[in-house]
């Protein structure tokens, strides 16, 4: 039996854009526990519709697994199509953030796909496996499955997130090459960069965050010392020198974070890393520690800059704290990078403004501008008429904006007076003096100097564009 594990592309492109590209960490741990119960045969996809085309047609699945976010949903529709449309017999199950916030819903907009996965996907997967590989097809005891019993829509109850991560086999990054893979231009600090996760689930309610959606709020962590074992294979392996962490906040627990760092200090690994953290969970002394063991950048999710904004989506931050955080780690030699929404439904224009002014001088090397987007199973999601909500695919191909639109979520403005204040905020944060020198001074090597240089053009050329955008739309409503 052939399965295929794939995560649908963002972009909704013939051919996915290229770039920044990360190995799929969530289909990867799913397929080494299902190979690691028994030998199956599993592949990883993670190329182009028209490359998916010609694989299927040349390696037609039996079993075809689909991690979706809200913006690939439309294209794992397709996907789903094209594999039924060569093996009307391939079983076909979808998972991930979309399609555990809408559930059942993805049946009737996809005939073609035949289970929806709730939550983490590693023992689901290999339950499902089971009943399929036994003929059993008893659905209805496997936790967190979504299933059609003839006409009735049965969804299974999700039981109690998995405690004991270290348990779990590292990423099946032996099924694709690495070096398909390439983080974002400014995190470029080493020859290979791998990402990897060592804790799952957040304690915070953010009312914009989905994160929680399939990994919980209940703060689960590795073993540092397994953490660092995967980072030491990826070295040792494969010539990882760069390492890319993505747990929603890898400070949670000081103590875990020092023993982390005693442990890559202990053996003696000459490495970089990056990761995300609260600004409410960072000290100097946790900012010297992690910058001794190889952090280079780190990222605060500050969203904003105005009091007002920040209490209506529960944020729990002080602005003071935010800026504490953001000194201790330019002290200590770490990149500091905040992000911020712009857009939320409630916002008015000056709440915008003092976000982007607050971005300014609050100190961070690195700021990235994002217009808000509701996502399903946030309460931000809850609290949008229904009106506004897709009831097709062809809705949702819209829903979600993508590399070359904005879409408004505030009635008070529109998708191009939106699009234009987040180009704005880049313009102002990043066409100043004292930035760029703030940049610069950051840069200690070559290939750094090299990475921030491609940014900077790529930066600077989608703001022409939107520039050039904005300018056309404009002219073509005044005459």
């Amino acid at each position: 039996m052939r399965i295929v594990l794939t995560e649908a592309p963002f972009s909704y492109d013939e051919a996915m854009v290229k770039g920044e590209r990360y190995f799929p960490l969530g289909i990867g741990y799913i397929a080494s526990f299902i190979r690691q119960k028994q030998d199956r045969d599993v592949q990883l996809f993670v190329d182009s519709m028209t490359e998916f085309r010609a694989f299927v047609g040349n390696h037609p699945p039996d079993v075809l697994g689909l991690s979706a976010m809200t913006s690939s949903y439309p294209a794992s529709v397709r996907m789903a199509h094209i594999a039924k449309s060569v093996n009307p017999d391939c079983i076909v199950i979808i998972g991930g953030q979309h399609a555990t916030s809408v559930g059942g819903s993805i049946f009737t907009e996809s005939p073609d796909i035949d289970f929806i996965a709730m939550g983490e996907g590693e023992l689901l997967m290999e339950r499902l496996l089971r009943e399929i590989e036994t003929g059993r097809k008893d659905w209805s005891t496997i936790p967190g499955l979504i299933y059609k019993d003839g006409d009735v829509i049965k969804r299974n109850q999700q039981e109690a997130l998995t405690r004991e991560l270290d348990g779990f086999p590292f990423p099946a990054r032996d099924l694709l090459p690495l070096d398909k893979f390439s983080s974002h231009a400014h995190m470029r600090f080493g020859k290979l960069t791998a990402s990897l996760i060592g804790s799952r689930g957040c304690p915070w309610k953010c009312s914009y965050c989905s994160s929680f959606v399939t990994m919980g709020r209940l703060y689960r962590y590795r073993s540092p010392a397994n953490v660092v074992a995967e980072m030491e294979q990826l070295k040792n392996q494969y010539g990882v020198d760069n390492f890319v962490f993505w747990d929603d906040v890898f400070t949670v627990q000081h103590s875990r974070v020092f023993e982390f760092c005693n442990e890559i200090q202990k053996r003696k690994m000459d490495i970089s890393w990056y990761c995300l953290s609260r600004s409410d969970r960072m000290t100097a002394a946790l900012a010297q520690a992690m910058a001794s063991a190889g952090c280079v950048m780190l990222s605060f999710g500050i969203e904003s800059g105005s009091e007002r904004t920040l209490q209506r989506i529960r944020k729990q931050v002080d602005l003071d704290v935010v800026r504490e955080a953001i000194t201790c780690c330019n002290a200590a030699g770490i990149r500091t990078q905040g992000t911020f929404i712009l857009g939320l439904p409630f916002e008015s224009y000056e709440d915008m403004r003092i976000t982007i002014d607050f971005a300014k001088e609050c100190g961070v090397v690195i700021a990235l501008f994002f217009s808000f987007t509701p996502y399903p199973g946030t309460e931000e999601w809850d609290y949008l008429p229904d009106e506004m909500k897709p009831k097709s695919i062809d809705e949702w191909y819209t829903f979600i904006c993508n590399a070359r639109e904005t879409r408004s979520w505030n009635l008070n403005f529109t998708d191009e007076e939106i699009s234009e204040i987040v180009s704005v905020a880049h313009r102002e944060f990043y066409f100043r003096p004292t930035q760029v020198a703030r940049i610069m001074r950051s840069v200690t090597s070559l290939r750094e100097f090299s990475s921030y240089s491609a940014s900077a053009l790529s930066l600077t050329w989608s703001l022409i564009r939107s520039r050039r955008n904005s300018l056309a739309l404009h002219s073509s409503s005044v005459s």
